[in-house]
């Protein structure tokens, strides 16, 4: 039995891509098609003219008119199949310029002309495409200041669950009065062992508190993974809570995001299955896949399709699966390939097949973890996410001891683990190379089209295989490098870089183009052009690790005998302990052993709009742990918090018997306000050990260690006994 609600989602609305997705839904009682289309600041679905804010310019309106007619035909195409059409879209995005002429206080949640405004769009979205269904309204999560309506820092002081409901409230209004339908969708997850949908801190407790006060009957959506969608990666946590609370619908991505996305096949049947299972089991009401995929979603372009390639498997099963989840996965495999290929050639592909999941993950991934989300052919900010290991990264579907033995080995890498990497990626070149073997023995079997295709997708897939081992042996080697200053591993770095630099050039040069060109000149999304670039980052990483211990050595770390992961920093008598995976400081010790601290503090809280996002976000990203001596009487110990761009760092002075420590945050969002709690308990329990604050605090309060203004990449605090 199928789930009451099915649908495909697309990003490229040709009419040729949305006459075969409509076909394929129909074969197999797929119910809706739906459009992933995004609408950015440029680029809109709908004219605000009568707001006072047209297009930026004739260009910008021709896209816009284009835009709408092709979203209207698709629309109509659809519907002539007697299918549903939904439109996928991300909140209200403001149109450019729009801050600009209402001024950014304007943009106030408590401002009603905002929530007209998101009425009369939500309006005219329905005018515009009159065979709309629906919409999934898609909360980003993402802090996106002056874009998203619920992101920090737009205006106001809600708490984010207002902010929510109100959003709710506004666009289910209209879509009531129109008889159309909304599914609220979150960005949110849940993380395995840490109940994120109970914890008021989070955002996916502000998002179900504000779903409950719409009624048991508001439909909610969300992906089947944690973060962004990789095979095998947990199931999302959030699912199990949001389908007791109201109807829930279970989003797939079976060209997966960033890695593969049809650039080579990457079967997961296997994988499907088990989450379609498991939603089935938790009382999800709803299936719905992306089955192509492209970052320029505001695009009508050609994009990844698993139609276009051997990944269309991954279609075939889901769409099996949604109506009899009990189908073994070798009749999949079988059903398809003799479709596909013919009776001929169907035992050859159901052999080359067998193993292209497998060798997929050990391709993309490092031994059951992430390791690096670059390079993934994704525009990521080298600077927030070259450093992205984090302790929930985890890719298995069930997790051993194993899993995190490898999970450890990653955080804090040796010589061995770097070759059972570059072993692993050499295993998946294997196995591409024994499924090409296949293929090539059976030529005579496959039609010469599928053929030619298939063998180009399995060399390419060994090539982006021999790039990425290079690659990822030269970011263990630079991390471990920069953990402990050890020569040999900065040489180790150096020369894997040397191999994979001209592998990556030849790699952009044969395949970038054949990739859907990309609108945004800033966000290329190849392969090998974000390699290189990757490459070039992760030099520049080697460069400023090298100039850090050049007039320094490793100094250790000493640890804390009575909390795992602790580190003592010691000046004096004063001693500090510091948790960095909790991102945390457990206790200040005075010479008298009284712990000012009244609890374990958060090394740094930020708060803006009414929503704390404190250390525990960003203590969940790998933590880079290191030490170094300049002197005999000077010890540096500083802490780099992953992808979040936060750095901590503690240097004691045993000559001038002072600590400073120093708080770097790079990617805090306008309009934080800071506190670091820690210090306000010493602040309150002995002020007088604290001798110097940069920049001077903002709180009236004496006993508050709170900060605002525009700029406060960096706070520093002087502490002497």
């Amino acid at each position: 039995m199928s789930f009451p609600f099915t649908c495909l989602e697309v990003n490229s609305l040709t009419p040729e891509n949305v006459e075969r997705v409509c076909r394929y839904a129909k074969r197999f009682n797929v119910r809706s098609i739906a459009y992933m289309g995004a609408e950015w600041q440029r680029y809109q679905f709908v004219d605000h003219t009568e707001w006072g804010v047209p297009p930026v310019d004739e260009a910008a309106r021709a896209f816009m008119e284009e835009y709408q007619g092709t979203i209207r035909a698709a629309s109509e195409q659809v519907s002539s199949h007697g299918l549903d059409f939904y439109l996928w879209r991300r909140e209200l995005r403001l149109p450019l310029g729009f801050v600009e002429k209402y001024g950014v206080d304007w943009v106030n949640f408590e401002n009603s002309e905002l929530w007209e405004l998101l009425r009369w769009n939500t309006r005219e979205l329905f005018k515009l495409f009159p065979q709309t269904k629906g919409i999934f309204l898609s909360c980003t999560g993402e802090q996106k200041p002056g874009e998203w309506i619920t992101a920090n820092g737009v205006g106001g002081h809600l708490p984010l669950w207002q902010r929510f409901e109100k959003m709710f409230l506004t666009v289910r209004e209209v879509c009531d009065e129109l008889d159309r339908e909304v599914v609220f969708r979150n960005h949110g997850v849940g993380e395995e062992g840490i109940p994120l949908v109970y914890d008021e801190n989070t955002y996916m407790w502000h998002y179900l508190k504000a779903a409950r006060a719409l009624g048991a009957d508001t439909t909610l959506m969300a992906k089947a993974v944690e973060p962004d969608y990789q095979a095998s990666y947990p199931f999302n946590g959030v699912l199990g809570p949001m389908a007791q609370q109201q109807p829930t619908y279970i989003e797939f991505s079976l060209p997966m995001e960033y890695n593969a996305v049809g650039r080579t096949p990457f079967p997961m049947v296997e994988d499907i299955k088990m989450r379609i299972l498991k939603a089935r089991e938790i009382g999800c009401q709803g299936a719905v896949a992306r089955i192509d995929w492209h970052m320029s979603q505001h695009r009508t372009i050609d994009t990844w399709s698993c139609l276009d390639n051997f990944t269309e498997i991954n279609v075939y099963a889901f769409c099996r699966l949604i109506n009899e989840p009990g189908l073994p996965v070798a009749s999949i495999f079988q059903d398809f390939c003799k479709e596909r290929f013919g009776s001929a050639a169907m035992e050859a592909a159901v052999e080359i097949y067998k193993d292209l999941y497998e060798a997929g993950c050990k391709t993309y991934y490092e031994q059951g973890t992430l390791a690096c989300r670059t390079p993934s052919g994704a525009p990521l900010n080298p600077q927030s996410h070259l450093i992205a290991l984090r302790k929930d990264h985890v890719v298995r579907w069930s997790f051993s001891p194993m899993d995190y033995a490898n999970q450890d080995r990653a955080l804090h890498p040796d010589a061995r683990w770097i070759e059972r990497i570059i072993a692993e990626k050499n295993e998946a070149v294997a196995l591409y190379r024994q499924a090409l073997q296949v293929l090539d023995s059976n030529q005579e079997n496959f039609k010469e089209a599928d053929y030619i295709a298939f063998r180009s997708g399995l060399q390419r897939a060994i090539d982006e295989c021999d790039l990425r081992r290079e690659y990822m042996a030269a970011f263990f080697a630079w991390l471990a490098f920069y953990q402990k200053g050890q020569e040999s591993f900065k040489n180790a770095a150096k020369a894997y870089l040397k191999i994979a630099q001209p592998m990556a050039a030849t790699y952009a040069a044969e395949y970038d183009g054949l990739e859907a060109p990309d609108p945004d000149a800033r966000n290329v999304f190849q392969f090998g052009v974000n390699i290189q670039n990757s490459i070039e980052c992760l030099q520049q990483e080697l460069q400023d690790t090298e100039a850090y211990w050049s007039s320094s050595v490793s100094a250790p770390l000493q640890p804390d005998g009575a909390t795992e992961g602790a580190f003592i920093i010691a000046v004096g008598a004063l001693r500090l302990v510091v948790d960095p995976q909790a991102f945390m400081l457990r206790a200040v010790f005075t010479k008298e052993g009284r712990n000012l601290l009244t609890a374990p503090q958060t090394l740094a809280t930020f708060r803006v709009g009414g929503l704390e996002e404190a250390g525990k976000h960003v203590g969940r990203t790998f933590v880079n742990s290191r030490a170094k001596s300049s002197s005999e009487k000077v010890i540096e110990t500083s802490f780099r918090f992953g992808c979040q761009g936060a750095n901590v760092c503690f240097i004691a002075d045993q000559a001038q018997a002072t600590l400073q420590v120093r708080c770097r945050m790079n990617t805090l969002p306008a309009g934080a306000q800071v506190e670091l709690p820690w210090l306000s308990d010493i602040l309150l329990s002995q002020p007088e050990l604290v001798q110097d604050c940069q920049p001077p605090r903002s709180s009236q309060q004496a006993q508050r260690a709170v900060w605002e203004g525009p700029d406060l990449s960096e706070i520093s605090v002087c502490l002497s006994l």
